[in-house]
């Protein structure tokens, strides 16, 4: 190849290259000289406008389980006393059966074979009483609406006897077993757990306040059980209003008989904890003694120097939890003698009722203290 022919291609390749970078530089200039739409984003994209919702009020917020004891003017809670006296109490031989009944469906669904005959014998009680109780008035009532509607010349009864099919023939399955047994179970009203809570916390009320009251007449600090109890002490103010009423619980028998609380003045006791324990008030307690320490601060600043001590605070809680168990059985027999499966708010009412009037106990300040109580749930209801 000669030197000529050598310098011809350079140029040559030099000519394209420059002519390549023209190009190139040309398109650059064309797209940023070419005008573009803005482009929008999605979350940038206008959106339709929406109303303005009002701001709700206070008053108009949905109350929640918590607040049902607030927004009726008591401190204990209304659910956990509701719960003790269902599944603890008044329902506790019906949640023990379905238990196992549930353990041992769980058994089978992991392949174990479950036979009725190899649980307890309460279980197999119950199981059969639930067929007697809600399986055969069931079929009772299928047959005669299945004979009313075969009779009825109706068109639309005629339709709908039809439609009617048969009734499914029980077949004895732990799960079918689980849930006849399950429709025995005494229903609690929401009437009936705010009257129940509000005579409880009416009660525990007047013992707080008796043992506030003699404490501070005696010049103590700390006010202990005994200052609710000692009759005999020259320096009581103030007695309970329903002794006859707790009179026969067990921790108010020992209280009477031993009187051993042992004074701890100068030692400020600890405000005790809410504990997971669903059978322990010793929280709701707490609460209630703030209450009436500060209805009686409001009459007498003497009253402002005041602690609780965690023996009344215990004591308090187990005189709920056996109030509760003493009126169970009452319950019981009245809903049971009245044939009403639902325990509403007249059943508790005639039962603290007939306490009280077997006892020669005023009644009024109890029953006008639960009318109150239900009359402000009802109202707060409305507002829901």
């Amino acid at each position: 190849m000669t030197k000529e022919s050598s310098t011809r291609k350079t140029s040559k390749g030099a000519k394209k290259s420059q002519k390549t970078k023209k190009t190139k530089k040309t398109t650059k200039t064309t797209k940023t000289t070419m005008p573009t739409e803005p482009v929008t984003q999605p979350s940038q994209q206008k959106q339709p406008e929406q109303p303005v919702q009002p701001t709700p009020a206070v008053g108009d917020a949905k109350p929640t389980r918590q607040q049902v004891s607030k927004s009726i003017g008591i401190d204990l809670s209304v659910p956990r006393v509701r719960t003790h006296l269902d599944k603890l109490n008044i329902n506790k031989a019906l949640e023990t059966v379905c238990e196992e009944l549930r353990n041992a469906i769980k058994e089978e669904s992991d392949g174990k074979k479950v036979l009725l005959s190899s649980l307890s014998e309460a279980t197999q009680e119950m199981v059969k009483d639930a067929y007697n109780k809600v399986y055969i008035p069931k079929l009772e009532r299928f047959n005669a609406m299945k004979k009313k509607l075969g009779d009825s010349k109706k068109p639309e009864d005629r339709q709908r006897f039809k439609e009617l099919g048969e009734f499914t023939q029980k077949t004895n399955t732990l799960t079918e077993n689980l849930e006849y047994t399950s429709k025995m179970r005494w229903r609690f009203s929401n009437d009936a757990a705010v009257v129940l809570t509000s005579a409880l916390d009416f009660i525990i009320q007047n013992i707080v306040r008796v043992a506030m009251v003699n404490a501070c007449a005696q010049g103590k600090a700390i006010i202990q059980v005994k200052h609710a109890f000692s009759e005999q002490d020259e320096s009581i103010k103030t007695r309970l209003l329903f002794p006859s009423l707790i009179d026969q619980l067990k921790v108010v028998r020992d209280v009477r008989t031993s009187c051993e609380e042992k004074e701890e003045d100068g030692q400020d006791q600890p405000e005790p904890e809410e504990e997971s324990n669903v059978t322990n008030f010793k929280f709701y307690v707490n609460m209630i003694c703030k209450t009436v320490k500060s209805e009686l601060v409001k009459e007498d600043e003497a009253y402002g120097h005041i602690r609780v001590s965690k023996s009344i605070s215990k004591f308090c809680s187990d005189v709920v939890i056996q109030l509760i168990e003493r009126l169970s059985p009452l319950i019981l027999l009245y809903a049971d003698t009245s044939g009403i499966k639902t325990i509403n708010e007249d059943v508790i009412k005639f039962v603290f009722k007939f306490l009280l009037m077997d006892s020669g106990t005023e009644r009024e300040p109890i029953e006008k203290f639960m009318r109150e109580r239900l009359d402000s749930y009802k109202e707060s209801r409305k507002t829901r």
